[in-house]
């Protein structure tokens, strides 16, 4: 049984670590501050980084995203690059 839950636990984490980040990873991340993102304007590769451009009520934010080890995308040091204010 134990080897059973071990292989599980294993092909979840290399699907994991197979996907590329989403949308969704960007609302995820955000559902818990006191203003989640509204919109999610891009999320790109660039030099082996991916970053994401969101937009939070009249802010768009930039962040790099980065896996854990169980393969979850999460914001790289639980911080934003930067942000400006955005017209409504």
């Amino acid at each position: 049984m134990g080897v059973l839950i071990s292989i599980v636990l294993l092909v979840i984490i290399t699907y994991n670590h197979l996907q590329q980040p989403t949308e969704n990873d960007v609302f995820n991340i955000t559902e818990k501050w006191s203003e989640s993102a509204e919109e999610v304007l891009l999320i790109r590769e660039i030099d082996g980084n991916w970053l994401t451009i969101f937009r939070i009520q009249d802010f768009v934010t930039i962040a790099e995203l980065q896996r854990n080890w169980l393969g979850v995308w999460k914001f790289k040091n639980d911080t934003t690059l930067s942000s400006t204010v955005y017209p409504p």
